[in-house]
C-alpha cells in the first residue's frame, strides 16, 4: 500500500548539491508540507525528529505486530546460481549497456542453508540502509526492522547503519547508526521519521563514484535501497 501522496519537511536536513533543472521541477510539483501548526501534536513531534512520550492505545498495539515472513528469510540462507541467465524480451543491446554487470549474469536462488554450509557462517556484518523517495509509504520503517532483526537473528554483532535525508544522506556521508531502542520506536508505524527520506537521484557519473567511494570507505557489505520505481533506478 502507499500511502497518499505528500512531501514531508526533511527531519535531518542535509545540503545538496545543486539541483539541475530537472530535479527542480520534480522538485516543485510534489506540493507545499503542511504548516506543523496544523499538525497534531503527535505528528508535528515526529516531524521534528522527536518521537512523543507517550502513544496512542492503537500505536501501543501496533507495535505487538509482526508481519508475516516468507520461510526461506526465516532460515539462514545460501545463493544458488542457475544454468539460466537474465535476458529481456527486447532492446538487448539498450539494456545490457545500462546494466553490464547485471545483464546475462545467471538466474540466483534463496535457498536454505545446510548447518555445515561454511560459505554462509554467521560472521558480523556492516550494511547501509536509505529511504528513498520523497513520499513516504506504509511499510518503510519495517523495512528497516526485517533488516534489523534478520541481521540480529542470523549475523549477531552486526552494524547497520541508516543514511539519513535519502540519498543525499549517501552523497553526504551523513548517517546514524541505527540501535535497537530506536528501531522498535519505528516498530509496524508509518511514515519514513526514523532516518527522514528524499527524492534525490544519483544520475550522473560523478555522483554514483561518489555513492561507491562512501560505501567502500564505510566498509559496508551491502547498502539497501528501500523506495519504489524511483529508488529502483538508483539501486
Amino acid at each position: 500500500l502507499i500511502a497518499p501522496a505528500c512531501t514531508m519537511p526533511d527531519p535531518f536536513p542535509v545540503a545538496s548539491p545543486p539541483l539541475s533543472e530537472a530535479k527542480r521541477h520534480r522538485t516543485s510539483t510534489r506540493g507545499a508540507s503542511p504548516p506543523l501548526e496544523a499538525m497534531s501534536i503527535s505528528r508535528a513531534a515526529r516531524m521534528a525528529g522527536n518521537e512523543p512520550q507517550q502513544m496512542s492505545a492503537l500505536e501501543a498495539e501496533r507495535r505487538h505486530y509482526r508481519p508475516c515472513v516468507p520461510a526461506v528469510l526465516r532460515v539462514r540462507v545460501r545463493a544458488e546460481p542457475a544454468q539460466e541467465r537474465t535476458t529481456c524480451v527486447s532492446h538487448e543491446d539498450l539494456i545490457a549497456s545500462a546494466f553490464p554487470t547485471l545483464y546475462g549474469s545467471p538466474v540466483v536462488s534463496l535457498v536454505p542453508a545446510d548447518e555445515t554450509d561454511t560459505s554462509v557462517a554467521p560472521r558480523p556484518l556492516r550494511v547501509g540502509c536509505v529511504l528513498s523517495g520523497g513520499t513516504p509509504a506504509a511499510g518503510g520503517h519495517n523495512c528497516i526492522c526485517g533488516l534489523f532483526d534478520h541481521l540480529e537473528a542470523f549475523h549477531p554483532g552486526s552494524t547497520l547503519l541508516g543514511f539519513r535525508g535519502g540519498l543525499r544522506g549517501v552523497l553526504r556521508n551523513s548517517f546514524t547508526k541505527l540501535e535497537a531502542a530506536t528501531v522498535e520506536r519505528h516498530r509496524n508505524s508509518g511514515g519514513f521519521f526514523m532516518i527522514g527520506s528524499g527524492g534525490d537521484l544519483i544520475e550522473t557519473e560523478e555522483e554514483l563514484a561518489l555513492a561507491v567511494r562512501i560505501a567502500r570507505n564505510n566498509s559496508l557489505d551491502g547498502l539497501v535501497i528501500i523506495g519504489g520505481s524511483a529508488s529502483n533506478a538508483n539501486a
